[in-house]
């Protein structure tokens, strides 16, 4: 896992960066300048990859890369969710989530982290608009549209 910072006055080049991949010509073809007679021709995902990390440049923000097999201590995995490390721990047995022991310490999974993740997102939207609902229903809520912030 590496985190990556941007300088401020780098914000700029990155922007740039950022504009030229954003191009949406079907003859673009973005390529990597070794040498003076060197080039090499960017695949589609690899482009898609740098044009995301330099669009969060541009922004100013911090770019960290980490592989699937990558593997979190429970502590680096909770704050990644935002949970507890002991919410986390108890959810490791609840949704039988695997995991490495080693020594005392337990190691999970980046690409796990990011399912158990995903799956408590599904289910707070989930139980939000049932929530909603309810009060819609027993006429509490006062604006029945949709809310901007639960999307």
């Amino acid at each position: 896992m590496s985190t990556f910072t941007v300088h401020k006055a780098e914000t700029q080049t990155a922007a740039r960066i950022f504009a030229v991949l954003s191009r949406n010509d079907e003859v673009f073809v973005p390529r990597l300048v070794v040498s003076a007679t060197e080039t090499i021709e960017l695949n589609p995902t690899i482009a898609q990859m740098l044009r995301e990390i330099v669009e969060n440049f541009s922004q100013g923000k911090a770019v960290t890369v980490v592989s699937h097999e990558a593997r979190l201590t429970t502590q680096e995995a909770a704050d990644f969710i935002g949970i507890s490390r002991p919410t986390l721990i108890k959810m490791l047995a609840e949704y039988s989530i695997p995991f490495e022991t080693i020594g005392r310490h337990r190691k999970i999974a980046f690409g796990d982290v990011q399912r158990l993740a995903a799956g408590l997102r599904e289910t707070t939207r989930a139980r939000l608009d049932e929530l909603r609902s309810l009060t819609e229903a027993t006429g509490e809520y006062e604006n029945p549209g949709i809310n901007p912030l639960i999307t």
